[in-house]
Order: C-alpha cells, then structure tokens, then sequence
C-alpha cells in the first residue's frame, strides 16, 4: 500500500510546474487509495509550499507556456521503509580469494543498479562494468539471478531495479499523458495521439479508449471534434 508521502512524490514534479493540476491529480490518485481527495490535495500544497520554483523553469515558460513538453518517463515511487536484505555470502562456499572477488563484482553491481532511477538492463550493466564479453556474461548473469532470488534486487521485463523502486504502470502513464496533454487546450484525438507519442495505427484506439475512461471518470469532456478538461 502505498503511503500519503509515496503518492506525494510520485506526481510533485508535475504540480510543481503546474500547480493547477492538485485539485484534478489529487481526485485521480485517490481511487484505489485509503486516503481522501482532501488528504492528497493538502499533502500536495504542503509539499509544494516548501519547494521553490526553479528560475529557469519560469524564464523557459514565459514567453511561451504552451511549449512545455510531457514527461514521458514513468513517475517513479520509492518505498523507503522497505527493509533491503543485507548482502551476505555465507552460502557461497568459495575460496578466500574468490569469495572476496565475488563480494567485489557483486557490490558493484549492486551499486550501480541501485543508483539508476529507471532501472538498468544487463547489457547497460556490462557495459558500465566494462564486463561486456563471453567471459563475464553469463557469470554475472548468474549473480543477477541470485540477488533476485534473494530479494536483493527485483526484475521488471529486461530491467534490474533496487528492491524500494516500483514504475508507474504503461496505463497508468498513458491515462497520465492524455490528461496532462490537455492542460493549456483543446485537442482532437489525432492531436492527442501524436503528442503523447501514440500516433498512428492500432495505438490510435488505445488512445481513443483512454479518452473515453477519463470522459467516463468526469475529468475531460468533448467540445466538437476536440477534447478539454472539465473545469
């Protein structure tokens, strides 16, 4: 279950560059939540009211605020008060100089994926390691299997992540980005589409099904051939 601060920081950079999206997000991110609209709203202003709108966010966004473009990464939540195993090589059974090497490799690993927001694939990894070759592939990838079986590190798809890290859903994001789309005007769902980077094809009625959930949810309506924000 996520917590009032988790919830917080997974959309704070949004509504600190546009502060008219608290009353709206907060609505969304209480579905499914133990705390209220109201809760959500009030930990956001609170949040907000301690933080200081970068300057150069503002001189970027005078002349034209229209020109802000979506964050198309997935928000990252961070569960802090998840307790991560500790690394321990008790059962490995290796020689003295062995173990002590494996401890190295494995405390770098570690290291480096813990440190990447977004996750890290193992050929990323390899190559950061400079280990990319048939001789350490498939012996680190032993010891990603490992860590993950010991809880040390979680697997999503092709990518490793800290136990504490947990990504934004793809529907999740897309409903997020068909919303935030709409922020300054009005747009066709052609527009739509394109803008968060669903154009084209199938994506298209993915897009269009999206629309319909948020119309059907009471945040957008249709004007014409055009989609806005119920204000």
């Amino acid at each position: 279950m996520e917590t009032l601060h988790e919830i917080v920081l997974s959309c704070i950079e949004q509504i600190r560059v546009a502060p008219k999206l608290i009353i709206p997000y907060a609505d969304m991110l209480s579905k499914g939540s133990p705390f209220t609209p109201k809760e959500i709203r009030e930990a956001l202003e609170q949040e907000l009211d301690s933080q200081v709108l970068s300057a150069d966010y503002v001189e970027s966004n005078k002349s034209n605020p229209l020109n802000k473009s979506l964050n198309k990464k997935p928000l990252v939540y961070v569960n802090k008060e998840l307790d991560i195993p500790k690394l321990s090589g008790m059962k490995w059974g290796l020689s003295r100089n062995k173990h002590e090497r494996k401890m190295f490799m494995v405390t770098e690993m570690r290291s480096h994926i813990y440190s990447s927001k977004y996750g890290i694939s193992k050929t990323e990894l390899l190559k950061r390691m400079r280990k990319d070759n048939s001789h350490w592939r498939p012996l680190l990838t032993s010891w990603l299997d490992e860590m993950v079986m010991d809880k040390l590190l979680k697997k999503e798809g092709h990518r490793y992540f800290s136990p504490q890290i947990s990504l934004e859903t793809r529907e999740r994001r897309l409903h997020r980005l068909v919303f935030e789309s709409l922020e300054n005007e009005s747009l066709s769902i052609t527009t739509i589409a394109r803008k968060v980077g669903y154009g084209g094809g199938d994506n298209r009625k993915i897009v269009r099904t999206v629309i319909e959930d948020l119309q059907n949810d009471g945040y957008i309506k249709c004007l014409g051939v055009k989609w806005c924000w119920m204000r």
